[in-house]
């Protein structure tokens, strides 16, 4: 299809293809470089630099904010806030020691595992970035922590310093009064040897004793003369047997909770603690005999409400022998597994130990 164009047509598609004078490009400088860790496991220590103004300890780390709840499977970070590229110090160097603690809140029952302790480690030196830029600083502890674990930090920097302030006094002729400072760009400790949280332990499972009440019963069968066939004197009686369905009995037995995810029990008591988990119980007497299926759910801390399957053997009535209604022998009696619920509590062993303190 052809269309025709006028000459004022032209010139308008003309002027329209002419390049148009460039507006100036907008220009961009880069304030503050945030860092951000992504990960539920892994927390962060954020610190600012402070200046104290001494001659021998110029700068100092203060932190900021609270500490995080770490746990054993976290991993931690150390971040200083606000640091100018360009502008000492700029490169910071973490390490640290571990110790072993002992377990806060003890709950012997429960998994405990014990680690070796980790030696110190250096973090790699930041990433560099534009020159006058505020930036955080993050510094990688590198690994995760076992339960219970003690961290101690240290960071360090590069960063001049007095390291000798001496002042000398003469007498006679030449009496006078002279200083003598010297400063040094050596390493400067602006945390030294702080003290983390304890690591949490995480647990996997639990067990503890309790007792429990069931509704399977024990029957007992007793024999016992039924009539006589002869005189008052009942020489020839007639037997026969009495079952008795027995009472709903309580048992004490050793109970092992399996968690849907990891818990911390330092954490404070909270809904979740109610989520029913599976429990598996046995006995404390006769305990290939008694098994209890079920769930429990922990509250207050440290006692858990089971609750259940008791599936466990009871007595039955066994063979019938000839002329057993004759006889004023015991009944035979057998015994097989039936089943019935339960309910009960346990506790571990540190609730115990605190009931009896004194």
């Amino acid at each position: 299809m052809l269309f025709r164009v006028g000459k004022s047509d032209r010139m308008l598609i003309y002027n329209l293809l002419e390049p148009i004078p460039a507006a100036p490009k907008p220009t961009y400088q880069v304030y503050r470089i945030g860092g951000i860790v992504l990960g539920q496991h892994r927390k962060i220590v954020y610190y600012q630099l402070q200046s104290d103004g001494t001659e021998n300890q110029p700068l100092r780390l203060e932190r900021a904010g609270d500490y995080p709840t770490l746990t054993s499977d976290d991993e931690i970070f150390a971040a200083i806030m606000n640091i100018q590229r360009g502008r000492k110090p700029e490169q910071f160097v973490l390490t640290f020691d571990v110790e072993t603690g002992a377990t806060p809140n003890p709950t012997p029952v429960r998994p405990t595992f014990d680690r070796p302790s980790a030696a110190s480690t250096e973090s790699p030196p930041p990433t560099a970035v534009e020159t006058g830029a505020y930036e955080d600083v993050i510094l990688p502890f590198g690994k995760r922590f076992a339960g219970n674990d003690i961290v101690k930090v240290t960071i360090s920097t590069y960063y001049p310093a007095v390291t000798s302030n001496t002042k000398t006094v003469t007498t006679g002729g030449d009496a006078g009064t002279s200083t003598e400072i010297k400063t040094e760009t050596a390493p400067l400790k602006l945390l030294d040897k702080v003290e983390y949280p304890q690591i949490h332990a995480l647990y996997s499972y639990n067990i503890a004793t309790g007792v429990v009440a069931s509704r399977l019963r024990n029957p007992t069968f007793t024999k016992y003369i039924a009539k006589c066939e002869s005189d008052d004197t009942c020489d020839k009686p007639v037997y026969d047997i009495q079952a008795e369905r027995g009472v709903f009995e309580t048992k004490a037995i050793l109970a092992f909770s399996f968690y849907w995810g990891k818990k911390d029990i330092q954490e404070k008591l909270s809904g979740k603690d109610l989520v029913p988990v599976p429990t598996l119980g046995f006995a404390l007497t006769n305990p290939a005999e008694n098994f209890f299926f079920g769930f429990s759910s922990e509250f207050p801390r440290n006692v858990q409400w089971v609750y259940g399957y008791h599936y466990g053997k009871v007595r039955t009535r066994g063979l019938i022998q000839a002329n057993d209604n004759r006889s004023g022998a015991d009944p035979l009696v057998g015994s097989r597994f039936r089943g019935n619920v339960f309910v009960g509590v346990t506790f571990n062993i540190n609730f115990i130990k605190e009931l009896f303190a004194p």
